[in-house]
């Protein structure tokens, strides 16, 4: 429990302030994102969702790896999707997915 409170401190909430600074104005917006998905592989070690698990859904690794189950593919290609959007516009609406909260 500990680890948890220390985490929020550290990672949470840390990033909700940098977030506030730099959307200061009409014009300037910051979008966050949790990302609780378990990867299959965390979950054979007993491990949950930690820092930077979106990484390989990011980047494609889960979604060309034979050995991923095909809800991990997907969540992969949809995940790919919505970040090369937002990259694309600079915006958080990830069409068909919906709009990212400010």
């Amino acid at each position: 429990a500990a680890h948890r409170v220390m985490a929020d401190g550290w990672k949470h909430c840390s990033a909700r302030r940098t977030a506030r600074a730099f959307s200061t104005g009409e014009e300037r917006h910051a979008f966050l994102y949790f990302f609780s998905h378990v990867p299959a592989a965390a979950v054979s070690r007993g491990v949950g969702a930690y820092h930077s698990a979106e990484v390989p859904y990011v980047f494609g690794n889960v979604a060309t790896s034979a050995a991923a189950a095909e809800d991990e593919r997907l969540l992969s290609v949809k995940m790919m999707s919505m970040w090369s959007e937002f990259a694309s516009s600079g915006f958080g609406d990830a069409g068909a997915h919906g709009v990212w909260p400010r």
